[in-house]
């Protein structure tokens, strides 16, 4: 999967740590279930506000985009690589 994004220009980062006192992810028999991922992004939260009022429809649309790729980057750290 990540060479196949990779051809499209996506590349999985590192998971991000979190940004308060909770776990990333959880594995419990076959399943992993990922705690709510915000847009960071290098380190650092992209996006904040709502939509319509602080942010445009492009930057929700970016900001999903970021929240998309961090679940499966704790996807692959969840499966160790």
């Amino acid at each position: 999967m990540e060479k196949h994004l990779k051809k499209l220009g996506i590349v999985i980062p590192d998971a991000p740590a979190p940004l308060a006192n909770y776990k990333p992810y959880s594995i419990s028999g076959k399943q992993i279930f990922i705690s709510g991922q915000l847009p960071i992004k290098n380190n650092k939260l992209k996006f904040i506000g709502k939509l319509g009022k602080e942010i445009t429809k492009k930057e929700a649309i970016d900001a999903a985009q970021i929240c998309i790729i961090n679940i499966v980057a704790q996807l692959k750290d969840a499966c160790s690589g």
